[in-house]
């Protein structure tokens, strides 16, 4: 039924999906121009090739930031960027290794040819840069796709090879980290694990000098792009393990082979200490500051399973690749790789301080295990297909999740669903959705329930204040809603007043509901969504407090498709949240209210109110 060509032709119709997706997503204006990891990672190549500026980016930066100002406003890097390091003397050093750039240099240069012949400015950043640097992470993540596929047809039935492909493309994260956020490293990481494990396959197969190159080049780029990466070499030294002392004995009957592969994987490394020794005086240099690792304490529980970019909950097919890992009992030649590699992988990356990886969708940094975790997912698919019932289950699965991962994908392009912050309640209240109702969107952001407005609630008014009484500077008539005075934030008064009494004077209790609500007005559209000013109402005992609720005061103007990231600039909206008074509160407790200018462009507000609502 299943044939070579059908698999290429399948092969071809995914490409051509994430091609499509890149292009209906229109991503191209963010990410490597936008600031973060993605720009950070390319900032090597405009700073050699055009600013020639690598010491202090001065240059680089300031052409990066024509294209989307003020994204990273608010760094203590005195050049206005956390993704460098400022080490005196004007220094900078990219916080980030050089490999992305390194494969993405030949795709630069057609960017820069590009920009020349049809009149884009030549600086790095402009639309053919950004454009040919995206659609690199499509070729190496193909690349590698396209040599992974030889072994799983090696080991599988070309039904399952044909499954695998739609499993690893469509339904993981994969397809997010290239088709819409192709900045990112995990696109180019799966690629070379993808070569590394052809290599190692082949090498074993049949020793040759060309794949002791690729796997020291693959295995040297994958511990480039991200040094943790290292244990890789798991792969190559363990791969089809028959006991230690034979594979000592093939090592060393093959040694200048693994030393050829040796060399090539330390020449690749050797690029990054140059950089840091002409900049820092040092020849290893640790970039990224104050960020690091608490091995003590890892999240993998939660790193795993929380709805909190949790890796099963927004890749729920590798589920099947952890249960396929049995059949590896029997299949041992990628036994012992996979078995010492993915706990340690796992424990290294839950172990980072920020362990749910913002910038993603789902658990980023597993992107680059399913290379390896397609054997056993692989597996896991054979044992299915052996009844015709399995068989079906497979494919209502393989389907399930595919639609799933794309849909989602879809949510969050359009700002109805964002995993990096998201929780239970919220994932289970936006699932299939299309669209938000404003309940939906303070819900996520707060991680409060707001109440249905259609229930009958006694309302009793606590504090109201219209800015019409007082002669403080930030009173002011420019832009006002109602009467004469409105007040506005800068970057210079970043509080509101607001309300701050114990739960006694106010006569609430335990379950009634606290309605914030204000008036309000930015000038100017933020440059991201997490900068936007907050409306905030929290609990505190004896000086601690015990219950924090915020949400975003810009996406909630005029937002009239209540996208995550929405809202308009130059037009008043009024801005309503509840909170709820929590079970263990008591009347000597404090509830504070008040608005937060968090990026310091003006905003203005007018009739700030906070009202007590209980149930009749």
């Amino acid at each position: 039924m299943f044939h070579s060509k059908s698999i290429k032709w399948v092969f071809f119709g995914v490409l051509i999906v994430y091609l499509a997706s890149f292009i209906y997503y229109e991503k191209w204006d963010t990410g490597i121009i936008g600031g973060g990891d993605s720009w950070g990672y390319n900032a090597y190549l405009p700073a050699v090739f055009i600013h020639r500026d690598l010491d202090n980016l001065k240059t680089t930066y300031a052409t990066r930031g024509k294209y989307h100002p003020g994204f990273e406003s608010g760094s203590s890097n005195p050049l206005g960027t956390d993704v460098a390091l400022h080490i005196g003397d004007g220094k900078q050093v990219i916080k980030y290794t050089m490999g992305v750039a390194i494969l993405q240099a030949p795709f630069f240069l057609l960017g820069h040819l590009t920009a020349k012949i049809f009149h884009y400015p030549a600086d790095g950043y402009s639309l053919p840069y950004i454009v040919f640097d995206h659609l690199s992470a499509f070729f190496y993540a193909f690349l590698g796709l396209w040599f992974l596929m030889s072994i799983w047809r090696k080991l599988f039935s070309e039904k399952i090879t044909l499954l695998l492909l739609i499993s690893v493309t469509l339904a993981t994260n994969l397809y997010y980290f290239t088709a819409y956020n192709s900045g990112m490293a995990h696109a180019y990481l799966f690629g070379l694990y993808g070569l590394l494990m052809y290599g190692t396959d082949r090498f074993y197969e049949n020793p040759g000098w060309k794949m002791a190159l690729l796997i020291g080049f693959s295995a040297g780029m994958i511990t480039l792009i991200r040094p943790v990466e290292i244990f890789c070499l798991f792969i190559p030294l363990l791969y089809a393990l028959k006991g230690l002392g034979n594979r000592i004995k093939y090592v060393w009957e093959h040694k200048n082979l693994f030393l050829l592969s040796a060399i090539a994987y330390g020449l690749v490394g050797t690029f990054q200490m140059i950089y840091w020794k002409s900049i820092t005086g040092e020849w290893i240099f640790y970039s990224y500051g104050n960020e690091g690792f608490n091995f003590s304490d890892p999240h993998i529980l939660s790193g795993l399973t929380s709805f909190h970019n949790g890796w099963l909950v927004y890749t729920p097919i590798m589920v099947l690749a952890l249960l396929g890992m049995f059949s590896l009992l029997k299949h041992r030649d990628w036994f012992w790789p996979i078995v010492f590699f993915l706990p340690i992988h796992i424990y290294i990356a839950y172990s980072w301080w920020c362990w749910y990886y913002i910038n993603g969708f789902g658990s980023r940094p597993m992107v680059e295990t399913y290379a390896l975790l397609s054997i056993p997912l692989g597996y896991a698919l054979s044992f299915l297909n052996t009844k015709r019932i399995g068989s079906y289950v497979a494919l209502f699965l393989i389907g399930f999740f595919s639609l799933l991962n794309l849909f989602q994908t879809y949510q969050l392009s359009k700002g109805i669903m964002w995993s990096e912050t998201a929780s239970r309640a919220y994932y289970i209240s936006t699932f299939g959705k299309t669209k938000l109702n404003y309940q939906d969107l303070v819900h996520y952001e707060s991680n409060e329930p707001q109440p249905g407005l259609d229930n009958h609630f006694k309302v009793r008014e606590l504090y109201y204040n219209t800015f019409e009484d007082s002669l403080d500077e930030n009173y002011q008539r420019s832009v006002v809603h109602e009467g004469n005075f409105a007040y506005q934030l800068t970057k210079e008064k970043t509080y509101s007043p607001g309300l701050s009494a114990t739960l006694g004077e106010l006569n609430a209790t335990p379950g009634q509901y606290l309605r914030i609500s204000a008036w309000c007005f930015k000038e100017t559209k933020e440059p991201s969504w997490w900068r936007m000013s907050l409306m905030v109402g929290y609990f505190e005992k004896e000086g601690q407090i015990t219950k924090f609720r915020q949400t975003w005061i810009g996406n909630k103007l005029q937002n009239r498709f209540m996208s995550l990231w929405g809202g308009q600039a130059g037009v008043w909206d009024e801005v309503v949240f509840f909170v709820k008074i929590p079970p263990t509160a008591s009347p000597e407790d404090t509830f504070k209210a008040f608005i937060q200018n968090s990026n310091g462009y003006p905003v203005y507000i007018d009739n700030f109110k906070v009202e007590l609502w209980d149930r009749k």
